[in-house]
This record gives C-alpha cells, structure tokens and sequence, in this order.
C-alpha cells in the first residue's frame, strides 16, 4: 500500500452554470436543457489555468466540473486545511474533530471563487452498495 503522505489525491471542482441557475433543486436536466447548466467555457479555462499554476495536475472538463489532482501536502498547503487520507476516503478536518469532504473555498483567487459552486474529496467506490466492503451475501 502506498503511504498516504506521497500518494496522489484527487479533488472534484464543480463549477457554477453561466446561465446563474443554481445548481441543484428539482429541475431534470435533459439533453434539450443541458446547456442551461454549463460553465462558460472561458470560465473553464480561467479555473482549470489558475489550478494548474497553482501546482495541481488539471483533468479534462465533463459535464460542470474536472479534477485536479496533488500530494497530501499540496493540498494542506494551498487550501490552508489538514486533511485525513484513510481507508474511508479523504477528509478535511474542520472545528471540534468534524470531518468534510469539502475544502474551504477562501483560499481560492478570487478570480475564480465566484466561479465555484464546491471542490470536494469524493468518497472511495466500492463494489457493493452498503459501502463496507463486503462482498458477501450480494446476489451474483
């Protein structure tokens, strides 16, 4: 297993639709809708450079958000957190020993907060649907 300290990991970032619908709610997104729910592509770019020049390693854009992926270290650095890296997944520590999935968005430019709707460590998959791990008793 490799130590937790130099693995890479990865964040998801979520961007805002340039139509300021909000994300979320009720609405069903269709193919005929789905624009409505997009970033501008030029916000894209402006988010994924200012990433990348922080030191992350930038993913492709796909639907409303991309990855960007860095050391442990990285991370603390640059958002200001301490994150737990553990077989649960990665977690930024926040007030009385709670737990986050989610980093602080002030440490991001401003250039690019308003741009944001969230940047979140997304739970390990697993196989099963119970998340724990065990495969027993799944119908085949």
């Amino acid at each position: 297993m490799m130590d937790p300290e130099i693995a890479l990991i990865v964040a998801l970032v979520v961007l805002q639709p340039a139509s300021g619908i909000a994300p979320g709610g009720f609405d069903e997104i269709t193919a005929r809708n789905v624009a409505r729910y997009l970033p501008s592509s030029a916000e894209v770019k402006l988010t994924q450079s200012a990433f990348r020049s922080a030191g992350f390693n930038v993913g492709p854009f796909g639907g409303a958000s991309f990855s960007i992926e860095g050391s442990k270290n990285k991370f603390e650095q640059y958002f200001g957190v301490k994150l737990v890296n553990d077989a649960s997944g990665v977690w930024v520590e926040v007030d009385n020993g709670e737990r986050s999935r989610e980093l602080p968005l002030d440490a991001v430019p401003d250039a690019i907060a308003s741009i944001l709707v969230t940047i979140v460590f997304e739970p390990p998959s697993t196989l099963d649907d119970r998340g724990d791990g065990d495969l027993s008793g799944l119908d085949p």
